[in-house]
């Protein structure tokens, strides 16, 4: 396989395995949402075609005559001529495969077979068998070709086929991965039955996991995005008349300025439960990290509650319409943000909010006027010059998001959030020069900035292929946050790219534990899937393992 072919073909391999799970709204590279694009449409064009790698046979042997050879005939011929008419069968047999004949294909290639084995004839007959359906037989013929070729990419795909054809979903899904990575071209084929078996296992199986219960832990890196998304909620200063569930509250907004999140949520769901003055400031903030585990019954719980305290409070009813949305609901959020927005022309965060429903809509226009109502209302609320900035890098030509990141860049000169989207925004551009100086910058102003870290594991494999640098400072935002399912899922991908697959399986099992919806488990089941395959690939061809652990430029 040539250089160029083995980097194509490792480059549409990694494109299944590249798997985010991160919150609310897709945004650039680092920030971007859950996203899972399969494709149904099967082609069918290997299953019909048949080889015929001889140059032209030439002999007076009719096809009649040659089909009426009986067993005593053919063991007085030398093998040589049994060989020559085993040809001249098999081309026989391609003539009528090419006009459908297929039932005459299939006995002109079984009489070939009994002149001189050949895996091109039992590969033939196998194609036969598929176009008649006959899926067992199409099994069986593909086996014995690998019996005795087993880097007979047309056999393993065929199979493959068959496979899946009667719902053998896993040994189907090992025999695509095995014939993606052995041919030498086309890997449509194998590449489209991998996103098929992946899509039909991981769902029967993540149907049949359970989700945790609880969090142990919330993600910073996750919850960043979502907690970024709206004002501080502060309280007054005067904490005289202060009680314990008062004093628990302000304990845990200070803990919400420091990152510690878990700790926050635990302490607000213990406020609510008794008496404070600051009710609806508790619950709104309880129900923001209910969201973001994904506690419907509890957000919706709170929400209500604190609205018939305040039926005004903009936030408890923009996380109203967040629920929506997370529960796919997306045009009553948008009915919800609207009517909100009429009431509260005034506030940045019904904008910004309806800007993001705008822009799953992909109303592109609407999300960035809305996007620019919200900065022009509030000049320092950076989630919005962010949003604002991605919309651009989608829609909008390069150097005009390029230029407003600059500008934006000057408004939050001592953002690491601001310099870390800046640098995805210039990888997904392909622009590496400056990207390690600005992470570094990013690392100098935030040292445990998880999503950085990421980055640059994700740097040092798309500009210099760099396993080992990945994987160190990818460790690195694992150990800052733990619960951080897109660096798990990340550091998966490159010990399995390295082949140490059980390490990867480990990786995977701990990122289950890290989510709260069947979406986010199927993409971890996928990924697993790929690498059990892979592993069954390393098992067959160990001396192939190079096709695994070579990563192209441009690879994540």
């Amino acid at each position: 396989m040539s250089d160029n072919n083995l980097s194509n073909t490792l480059t549409q391999f990694q494109d299944h395995v590249r798997k985010n799970l991160k919150f609310y709204v897709p945004l650039a590279a680092g920030t971007l949402g859950l996203a899972f694009l399969y494709y149904y449409g099967t082609s069918s064009s290997q299953a019909l075609e048949v080889d015929d790698l001889d140059a032209e046979v030439e002999s007076s042997l009719t096809e009649e005559e040659a089909m009426t050879l009986t067993k005593e005939d053919i063991e007085k011929l030398s093998a040589s001529r049994r060989e020559f008419i085993s040809k001249l069968l098999k081309n026989f047999g391609n003539d009528n495969f090419r006009t459908k004949q297929f039932q005459a294909a299939i006995e002109n290639y079984s009489k070939a077979i009994e002149l001189h084995e050949d895996p091109v004839y039992y590969c033939n007959r196998a194609a036969g068998y598929s176009a008649l359906k006959q899926h067992q037989k199409v099994i069986e013929d593909c086996t014995k070709t690998l019996s005795m070729h087993p880097e007979y990419t047309k056999a393993i795909v065929r199979r493959a086929q068959a496979y899946e054809a009667t719902s053998q979903y896993q040994l189907s899904l090992n025999d695509y991965v095995c014939g993606f990575f052995l041919a030498e071209s086309n890997h449509q084929t194998a590449s489209l039955g991998i996103e098929r078996t992946i899509k039909v296992l991981a769902a029967e199986q993540a149907a049949a996991e359970a989700l945790p219960n609880q969090l142990e832990h919330i993600s910073v890196s996750y919850a960043l995005h979502y907690v970024n998304c709206f004002e501080k909620v502060t309280l007054p200063s005067d904490e005289s008349d202060d009680n314990e569930a008062d004093k628990k509250i302000r304990e845990a907004i200070k803990l919400i300025d420091d990152n510690k999140f878990s700790e926050a949520h635990k302490l607000l769901q213990s406020a609510v439960q008794a008496d404070t003055k600051f009710m609806v400031e508790a619950l709104n903030l309880r129900c923001m990290f209910d969201i973001i585990v994904k506690d419907w019954d509890s957000a919706n719980e709170g929400l209500k509650k604190a609205l018939e305290i305040n039926p005004n409070h903009v936030q408890c009813r923009i996380k109203q319409s967040n629920i929506l949305t997370e529960t796919g609901d997306v045009s009553g959020a948008f009915e919800s943000l609207k009517e909100l927005q009429t009431q509260h022309p005034e506030s940045y965060e019904v904008h910004f909010h309806l800007a993001q429903i705008y822009f799953i809509l992909e109303q592109v226009d609407m999300a960035q006027a809305c996007y620019q109502t919200a900065m022009e209302l509030s000049p320092t609320f950076e989630q919005a010059h962010i949003q604002y900035g991605v919309s651009l890098c989608y829609f909008k030509p390069r150097e005009e998001a390029a230029a407003f990141f600059k500008k934006s860049l000057e408004t939050f000169k001592t953002s690491s959030i601001m310099l870390n989207v800046y640098a995805e925004f210039l990888m997904e551009c392909g622009q590496m020069d400056e990207v390690t100086d600005i992470l570094d910058k990013a690392l100098t102003i935030s040292p445990n900035n998880a999503t950085v870290l990421l980055n640059k594991s994700i740097f040092y494999l798309k500009a210099y292929t760099d396993l080992e640098l990945a994987a160190k400072y990818n460790q690195q935002a694992i150990d800052i946050d733990p619960a951080f399912t897109t660096a798990l899922l990340n550091l998966a991908n490159i010990k399995s790219i390295q082949t140490k697959f059980d390490e990867a399986d480990e990786l995977l099992e701990r990122s289950k534990k890290t989510i709260r919806s069947k979406l986010e488990l199927e993409a971890i089941i996928s990924q697993q899937l790929h690498n059990k395959a892979k592993q069954v690939f390393a098992q067959q061809y160990p001396k192939k393992l190079e096709l695994l652990s070579s990563v192209p430029t441009g690879a994540v």
